[in-house]
């Protein structure tokens, strides 16, 4: 048991030891990795994602960006991402 703690006593200094500018590099060279192995239509949904977390943080989410009523929260369930209501959209859609 002992030996098994100065083990992670270690990797905890030596966690600490790193630079946070090694840290962004190690993170900036993994979004790429991902970002190279995406797809299109995955890349499409997490731009949907992103933008529905900030309508989240904008105080916007739920509100149908067209006619700006309440999208329904039966649409949100179904559509997490969902930026208009049903009506707006089924339009948007025909045309």
């Amino acid at each position: 048991m002992l030996r098994y703690r100065s083990m992670l006593d270690r990797t905890d200094e030596e966690v600490a030891d790193r630079s946070p500018e090694l840290i962004d590099t190690a993170n900036d060279q993994w979004d790429v990795r991902i970002m190279n192995h995406m797809t299109d239509s995955d890349a499409t949904a997490l731009a949907k994602v992103v933008a529905a977390l900030r309508r989240l943080e904008g105080g916007t989410y739920g509100i149908c960006s067209e006619c700006k009523r309440a999208i329904s929260p039966g649409r949100l369930a179904a559509l997490p991402e969902a930026d208009r209501c049903a009506d707006c959209a089924s339009d948007a859609e025909h045309h």
